[in-house]
């Protein structure tokens, strides 16, 4: 379960950031999951209901936004959202998976 390390990672650059910046507390949160990171958000919502645990993140109210990744076939030129990023591709010489505007 890799959404553990990441929870904790997640914690500590949050935590940090609030004492470079003299905050005593971080009351909401909200992160981007991107659906081709391999981040499972239910699993990420419990390790990180672990993870700030004792840490200033204890009470804050944390909102996942998922951003969807978008599939072109460079064959046909349909664009779609892939459901799954390996059962979908049938013939992969023609596919491109593009990343959002702010990935880049």
């Amino acid at each position: 379960m890799h959404e553990l390390s990441i929870a904790y990672e997640i914690v500590e650059i949050a935590v940090h950031s609030a004492l470079e910046n003299k905050a005593e507390h971080i009351t909401d949160m909200e992160l981007d999951i991107g659906s081709a990171s391999g981040v499972v958000p239910e699993a990420l919502e419990m390790a990180l209901q672990s993870a700030v645990k004792g840490t200033i993140l204890e009470h804050a109210v944390i909102r996942f936004n998922i951003i969807r990744a978008e599939a072109r076939c460079n064959h046909c030129q349909t664009l779609f959202e892939p459901e799954d990023l390996v059962s979908f591709v049938h013939d992969a010489r023609h596919l491109i998976l593009r990343l959002p505007k702010e990935w880049k």
